[in-house]
């Protein structure tokens, strides 16, 4: 069920009916397990985010906050780091262009805090196991827009052209991308 989810996430890339295909898919998994299970948690969590980037209704990103949150503070998932950190920068941008929400700018300071905070953990995780790790492309990947979402240029060049030198398919140039894009916008 879980990699039926997955596939069917991977091929809506802004398919609102197969997005909630594949949640209503993975939502039948067991719930006990479901919640604990760092893989299901991450495609939840992604499916959450991509219907948040296509409808912009505020319940879906909050959900792919939590989700995030949980993978990466129960894991240590740097995936789900970069992610989180990545939806708190969305949310604040939401809650910025939202008026008479009630935020209140301490908690739009919180929101940038803990997203900088986030990256540099992951940027610690990193760089103490990235030598010789079988998903260091990914690793790279991450480290190069932690590094640009921090602004130090040297080092997110560094790791950007580390990840960029494998071979990648078409989909892993997009993500990057698409992630890239999205730090420049929300983060800095």
């Amino acid at each position: 069920i879980q990699d039926t989810a997955y596939e069917l996430y991977k091929d809506s890339s802004d398919n609102r009916v197969s997005l909630i295909d594949a949640l209503v898919m993975i939502s039948r998994l067991d719930e006990s397990e479901s919640e604990h299970h760092l893989e299901t948690i991450g495609i939840k969590a992604a499916i959450y985010k991509r219907l948040w980037l296509i409808e912009k209704d505020f319940v879906f990103l909050s959900r792919a906050v939590l989700l995030y949150k949980r993978g990466f503070e129960l894991y240590n998932d740097y995936w789900c780091g970069e992610n989180y950190a990545l939806c708190l920068d969305y949310e604040r941008h939401y809650r910025m262009s939202t008026e008479d929400d009630g935020t209140k700018i301490s908690d739009l300071i919180e929101l940038k805090f803990t997203a900088y905070k986030t990256r540099v953990e992951i940027i610690k995780m990193l760089e103490k196991i990235i030598d010789d790790n079988p998903y260091r492309k990914s690793m790279f990947a991450t480290l190069s827009n932690c590094y640009l979402a921090i602004e130090d240029k040297e080092l997110c060049k560094k790791y950007g052209d580390k990840f960029l030198s494998f071979d990648l398919d078409l989909n892993e140039i997009k993500t990057y991308n698409a992630n890239r894009s999205d730090v420049i916008k929300f983060s800095i």
